[in-house]
């Protein structure tokens, strides 16, 4: 056996990839952690605009509501960072999406309609991410992030 095997020197071949596959699903996990921080801070720092600019009353309560769930999904991640003795430290990207929908459109229902579609994707592209890491807390035996992912998704769920 060369060196580069020699932690696994007494682990059976199927115990070898166990342990390199917990590895990678607790990275797989942190990255997915990752983007949802950087996700969820980036509806913090658009939503605002998207309020601005919405064309009705109903529209700048679904929008305050929503910028409320996503300061408040941002604290669990936080916990979730803690369950595994990291944090989140690295700059937010930005998104230009929003700025882009209130600059091509005028202040009716066709901006109206567009930040609605757009508030609608992003919804949606977060519940597969937080039920993807609902799976991958409790396979990795992580039952506390698992708890606390499991939160916002029972949130989530109770708005629709």
């Amino acid at each position: 056996m060369n060196n580069s095997d020699s932690k696994y020197e007494t682990a059976p071949k199927g115990l070898k990839n166990e342990i390199e596959g917990a590895s990678g699903q607790r990275e797989h996990f942190m990255s997915e952690l990752t983007n949802c921080y950087k996700a969820e801070k980036m509806v913090t720092q658009t939503v605002p605009n998207m309020i601005n600019n919405a064309c009705c009353v109903q529209l700048v309560e679904l929008f305050t509501n929503y910028l409320e769930k996503a300061k408040w999904r941002l604290s669990i991640i936080d916990q979730v960072f803690t369950c595994f003795g990291e944090k989140f430290n690295t700059m937010v990207d930005q998104t230009e999406e929003t700025e882009v929908i209130v600059n091509i459109t005028e202040f009716n229902v066709v901006r109206h309609d567009a930040l609605m579609e757009k508030a609608k994707t992003i919804e949606q592209n977060e519940i597969a991410t937080y039920e993807k890491l609902h799976f991958f807390s409790k396979t990795l035996g992580e039952e506390e992030a698992a708890s606390l992912i499991e939160e916002i998704l029972i949130e989530d769920k109770i708005y629709r």
